[in-house]
């Protein structure tokens, strides 16, 4: 299945309340892993920090 950004908030729209509805969509191929596989949150707050700022 292939979503996109209007999708995805038209959904949380009819589900959640207006202040939880995500103001964009960010699609990844991939997110970034420990060699243990945990998730690195830091990289994907470095990668919204820059993202944003170059906006």
């Amino acid at each position: 299945m292939q979503f996109n950004q209007e999708e995805i908030i038209d959904f949380c729209s009819g589900k959640l309340a207006k202040y939880k509805i995500p103001r964009r969509v960010d699609f990844v191929d991939e997110l970034p892993r420990s060699l243990q596989g945990k998730l690195l949150k830091y990289q994907l707050r470095e990668r919204y920090i820059n993202n944003v700022t170059s906006e």
